[in-house]
């Protein structure tokens, strides 16, 4: 009960009193907001990296990757489902050691290439907004892990705010 949002009212029992409908709906508006706020900042984020997902369309090219089989991913592992993400993209093995990565002051990313219909499938049990925006995506689709949420960019969003 320690976590109970504080628009909702129990008695000393814990049984329901009181659920303040307007409360709810500010607290709703504002955690929407706040979302959006995070979503753009992953455009940031995903612009501050232009040079590895430019690196990684490349990749892709060179080794003959179809838009429908591939996503390029930037997942700040410290950032919720960061580390489930990391987990299921790249071998506990083939992962650098993220404290040292902390440790000198850097924010601990993972990115790169993914099979695409695989990732879907893992975001449209994560984030269905993720998932129906990577769906749309036609190109080679960016998602992005970070501020606490996951966001699914096209290249040219990303090039066309890293202009601005």
């Amino acid at each position: 009960m320690d976590d109970e949002k504080p628009y909702v009212t129990r008695d000393a029992d814990g049984n329901l009193i009181l659920v303040d409908p307007v409360a709810v709906a500010v607290a709703q508006v504002v955690e929407d907001h706040n979302e959006q706020v995070a979503k753009r900042n992953c455009l940031v984020t995903a612009a501050l990296q232009w040079d590895r997902v430019t690196h990684f369309q490349r990749r892709s090219i060179e080794r003959g990757m179809s838009s429908q089989d591939i996503c390029i991913v930037l997942i700040n592992v410290d950032s919720r489902y960061g580390r489930e993400l990391t987990d299921i993209c790249m071998p506990k093995e083939a992962q650098p050691d993220w404290q040292s990565i902390r440790n000198s002051g850097l924010a601990p990313f993972a990115r790169g290439l993914v099979e695409r219909p695989g990732f879907q499938e893992v975001l449209d049990n994560l984030d269905p907004w993720a998932a129906s925006r990577m769906r749309l995506e036609e190109g080679i689709p960016v998602v992005v892990v970070d501020h606490n949420v996951i966001a699914v960019f096209s290249l040219g969003e990303i090039r066309d705010h890293k202009l601005t």
